[in-house]
């Protein structure tokens, strides 16, 4: 038997995408996303002095905070814009996304849950409580989340790649493959459905596909280090 070999993870970086796992290596590098959060969180505070009862302005600022690493100053004007409008479901979601970057699960569900029951049709909401379940090592409750987005969104490619993760997570490699490549399918240019799936045709001891995987990863992000290092152990 030929020894499995031994794989680095990528760390997310949510829009949705969570540490440790490939879920959200993501297209925007981290120096990239400061950039942006740093142009944004400068135009969100013009738009917040024009008009502080603006709770858009502090939702897209928080957004912005979150892509800088700042999660405190995220969750401090995602709960600015709650209070200024209880039934924004951008707002729960946000705040929800920066309690899973801060590694509290629990605080994240609270906050989905919320975004469910005031829109059960809002796909991201489940993606998002799909990921606390899945760091919490609840894959099927996880698998239940990413189902009930698919079926409200079947074109959305993050949710068929976060559902591999889950899959993996059972050991059901063949099911992961298939989510990665629906996900291919969907968007051709999601780096993190081929570096997932080359990790699962290495868990499969598909070594040829999964060099072929973690070749095209490095095609579309060429800056990916964990998927040099990934290629290089395969």
């Amino acid at each position: 038997m030929v020894p499995r070999r031994h794989h680095h993870l990528a760390s997310d970086t949510i829009p949705l995408t969570s540490s440790g796992e490939y879920e959200n290596i993501g297209r925007i590098s981290t120096s990239e996303s400061s950039v942006i959060g740093q142009r944004l969180t400068q135009a969100m505070a013009s738009s917040i002095r024009l008009d502080p009862q603006d709770s858009v302005a502090y939702v897209k600022r928080g957004a912005a905070w979150t892509c800088k690493g700042e999660y405190d100053k995220a969750i401090a004007d995602f709960n600015e814009a709650r209070r200024l409008d209880r039934q924004d479901v951008k707002s729960y979601c946000n705040r929800g996304r920066a309690w899973v970057m801060k590694g509290e699960f629990d605080k994240g569900i609270t906050d989905f849950n919320e975004a469910i029951r005031l829109d059960p049709q809002y796909a991201d909401a489940y993606i998002g409580r799909g990921i606390c379940w899945y760091k919490k090592v609840e894959y099927d409750k996880a698998i239940a989340d990413y189902n009930k987005a698919i079926r409200l969104d079947p074109h959305e490619a993050k949710a068929f790649c976060n559902r591999s993760l889950a899959w993996a997570g059972k050991s059901e490699y063949g099911k992961a493959i298939a989510d990665c490549t629906e996900a291919i399918r969907l968007d051709p240019q999601f780096v993190d459905a081929y570096f997932g799936r080359g990790i699962n045709w290495n868990s499969k001891g598909e070594y040829d596909k999964a060099m072929d995987d973690f070749n095209e990863a490095l095609r579309i992000a060429p800056q990916s280090g964990i998927a040099y290092h990934n290629r290089g152990n395969t």
